[in-house]
């Protein structure tokens, strides 16, 4: 199965039919000032001299700073099915620690839903300010409960497709488990 962005030239969030129910699907991501993290270096000057304004340039892409990325998924009379927040620590196995530690905050990209799993996709991005340094993760979640069912490395910069073809080399199980569930492919 191949699934590609969901956006639409409207800018509103996209709906998804689950069973016969339509959600909209949120996504955020919004840096957490609170928390900072290790880099390996200053966005602004090798010799790691904090300044007001690399601070503040930091900060403004959440570099060296934690993400609250978050989805919801809202039937249309408003009433939240679910919400599910992540941080940039949930995708470092992915992506790597310093690299997802260093990238500026990008929402998820909703990709679609996959009914034989109940899950839906999302590609999350993972690039360094200002560069085309990065990558994205591939997030499935559950689409009952928004829990994670997948973290995994989707692609890299230069190598990176927009469209994500889904293979299952296990028979079909229920509920899904590590070894029946999906994985990237090209």
């Amino acid at each position: 199965m191949t699934l590609r962005s969901q956006a639409d030239s409207t800018r509103r969030p996209p709906l998804v039919t689950i069973g016969s129910q339509q959600y909209r699907v949120l996504t955020s991501a919004t840096t957490d000032a609170s928390r900072r993290l290790p880099v390996p270096k200053d966005p602004t000057d090798s010799t790691e001299v904090a300044t007001a304004k690399s601070e503040a340039m930091a900060l403004e892409g959440s570099y060296g700073y934690d993400v609250n990325y978050t989805v919801r998924l809202v039937a249309a009379n408003g009433k939240p099915k679910f919400t599910t927040t992540l941080h940039k620590a949930d995708f470092a196995a992915a992506l790597g620690q310093d690299h997802v530690n260093e990238s500026f905050a990008a929402a998820p990209d909703f990709y679609g839903y996959l009914p034989k799993f109940n899950a839906l996709v999302f590609v999350v991005p993972f690039y360094l300010h200002d560069t085309d340094d990065g990558g994205e993760a591939l997030l499935l979640l559950d689409a009952a409960t928004g829990k994670v069912r997948h973290i995994g490395p989707q692609g890299w910069a230069f190598g990176a497709t927009d469209d994500i073809t889904l293979t299952r080399t296990a028979a079909p199980c229920s509920p899904p488990t590590k070894s029946c569930m999906p994985m990237a492919g090209t």
